[in-house]
């Protein structure tokens, strides 16, 4: 069956496809302009040091992956903390991980999606089918259940729902992470 005839013949899981893998573009580039904005010489927005630092960003050679722009926030994120401990300022280091983490949820999700072929299920959902493990194996086996593949299944409208919830995330972690280390930033020049 070709792409488009599977598209014809389930255009509401391709558009939830579309619509997770839009959702990490996303928060790709909120990503991307948080750490940009961070990194910028506020005093000079026009410097050369901002248009090298936008290039390495996105440069794909230099940031190879979307992981390697995410631990760069998570290490951020660290030294953020660490600077407001030392000055007794108030900063959510936990908040701020965990919308790392969640994230990183968004990633592990699309990359199983794209990288492996799907199987269109009947209630809407996807799935790829892996080799079990022996203890698996061995288990089904003794449940009458023989056989060595098993399915992997995505509910993709709780996938969708999640994207979108982490993309809104996101989005303010651009605004309040932004104010809040340019205030510690600050208060720690004085």
């Amino acid at each position: 069956m070709t792409t488009k005839e599977l598209m014809d013949q389930y255009p509401d899981t391709f558009k939830k496809l579309g619509g997770i893998v839009y959702n990490l573009n996303r928060i790709e580039v909120s990503v991307i302009t948080l750490l940009s904005v961070f990194f910028a010489d506020r005093s000079d927005a026009q410097s050369e040091k901002n248009f090298i630092w936008n290039e390495a960003l996105l440069d794909s050679h230099i940031f190879e992956t979307f992981e390697s722009k995410r631990l760069l926030l998570i290490k951020v994120i660290e030294n953020m903390w660490r600077l407001a401990q030392e000055h007794s300022l108030p900063f959510d280091k936990e908040k701020w991980l965990g919308t790392c983490k969640a994230i990183s949820g968004v990633q592990e999700v699309r990359n199983k999606l794209a990288h492996h072929m799907l199987s269109f299920l009947p209630d809407g959902n996807v799935g790829y089918h892996v080799k079990k493990r022996a203890k698996e194996r061995v288990a089904d086996r003794l449940a009458g259940k023989p056989g060595t593949m098993k399915v992997v299944e995505f509910d993709l409208d709780k996938e969708l729902s999640r994207s979108q919830e982490v993309c809104d995330e996101t989005d303010k972690l651009l605004r309040e992470f932004l104010a809040e280390t340019h205030a510690i930033l600050a208060a720690v020049k004085r």
